[in-house]
């Protein structure tokens, strides 16, 4: 029985506008003002020192980000409230976004928007026993409607069923949200694992994308604790943003924003730091434990393409990096602890690194391939998603 998969349609661009989307997680950005609602290490003018000085570094520090990452449109989660946010943008100069929504609710650090569109419309979904939302928000980019719901997920400790009431709430507003992104700090992995972590993902897969896809497995993490590298923040975007119509994802431009100044020697991040584990002084170096995701878009009529038919034989030809070819009918041959072996029918074969999906052994597949690596002086697919299987 063949079972055929959803397959994007990509397209080339006639007449646009491009820009920009991003989410970050700023890791606790609180101002001067005790409400007293803040954290033990973030009262102001305590033992802990979160005084004017501190604060100036901070925000120096993630105006330096958003300067760089250029963002037209950003959400930033772990927000104390409209006058921290204020202080941020006042920081951006000239390049201060004119839009805002910081949302009123009970939550001492929020989930935030930046915009350079217009925001016409904003809603709070609640999710019973928790005081944070998930926030719908709408933003006009010229005569287009955009619905972005932001995000802030409990963290692993709160447990799963936590984030599954997340997940079931937002997934009720998809239904006839239209074209829609769903952005922000999930708390969850994109992948399933122990003790089901990842597991409330699954819900925003029957109606979305999530464009941690869009990388090779070696670089899907936007998130370091103790060294541990995890993806926790996404970028879901609905199918209807492959549709050629209205607003379009733009294809191969997600990334995770890394510039050296967020990074240490390893490749984790440069965190806010606070001496005894959090439980001393601010220091005043450092910005976050989160790095900034951005993907682009259009808005643009468009002529359809559809990806290059090729061989294992002449794939192996191809340079590394990003590609866009069709492999038709080819088998596993072997499966391996990190990846499987394929070949066709001229028993030329290759290696996929960590495929997305489950291949099993002596089954027939269709591929789209986006991305080749060389491993060892090996060629290998490093990203891949299911056409159809035989």
């Amino acid at each position: 029985m063949r079972i055929v998969y959803f397959i994007f349609i990509f397209c080339l661009e006639l007449v646009a506008r491009e820009f920009h989307v991003a989410t970050y997680n700023v890791e606790n950005l609180f101002d001067l003002k005790h409400d007293g609602n803040e954290y033990e290490e973030y009262i102001p003018f305590s033992k802990s020192g979160w005084n004017k000085q501190m604060l100036e570094k901070k925000l120096l520090s993630l105006s330096q980000v958003l300067q760089d990452l250029n963002a037209d449109i950003i959400s930033l989660q772990e927000v104390e409230n409209q006058n921290a946010l204020a202080l941020l943008n006042e920081k951006l100069g000239t390049n201060k976004y004119p839009y805002v929504f910081v949302p009123d609710d009970s939550s001492n650090i929020k989930t935030t928007l930046l915009s350079r569109f217009p925001i016409l419309f904003s809603k709070a979904l609640h999710v019973k026993n928790f005081s944070r939302p998930i926030y719908q928000v709408k933003v006009q980019v010229d005569e287009k409607i955009l619905t972005i719901f932001l995000n802030h997920w409990p963290s692993y400790k709160n447990g799963l069923e936590s984030r599954l009431a997340y997940a079931k709430e937002l997934e009720k507003s998809l239904h006839n949200a239209g074209e829609y992104l769903i952005i922000g700090d999930f708390n969850a992995p994109f992948n399933v694992q122990e003790n089901l972590w990842g597991k409330s993902l699954e819900e925003l897969k029957k109606r979305s994308y999530n464009l941690w896809y869009e990388l090779p497995f070696s670089q899907r993490y936007s998130h370091s604790f103790f060294k541990s590298k995890k993806a926790l923040d996404h970028i879901f975007v609905s199918f209807l943003m492959f549709d050629g119509k209205n607003i379009e994802y733009k294809k191969g431009s997600f990334r995770v924003f890394k510039p050296d100044y967020l990074l240490d020697e390893n490749g984790n991040t440069k965190r806010w730091s606070i001496s005894q584990k959090g439980k001393g002084k601010h220091l005043g170096v450092g910005v976050s434990d989160h790095l900034p995701l951005i993907a682009s878009f259009e808005t643009k009529n468009y002529t359809k393409t559809v990806p290059k038919k090729t061989t294992i034989k002449e794939l192996l030809k191809q340079n590394d990096g990003v590609v866009d070819l069709v492999l038709e009918r080819v088998k596993v041959q072997k499966v391996e602890k990190y990846g499987v072996y394929i070949e066709d029918d001229s028993h030329a074969r290759i290696f996929i690194y960590r495929p997305d999906f489950d291949m099993k052994e002596k089954e027939v597949y269709s591929l789209h391939v986006k991305n080749l690596g060389t491993y060892k002086g090996r060629k290998e697919i490093t990203l891949a998603s299911q056409i159809s299987r035989f």
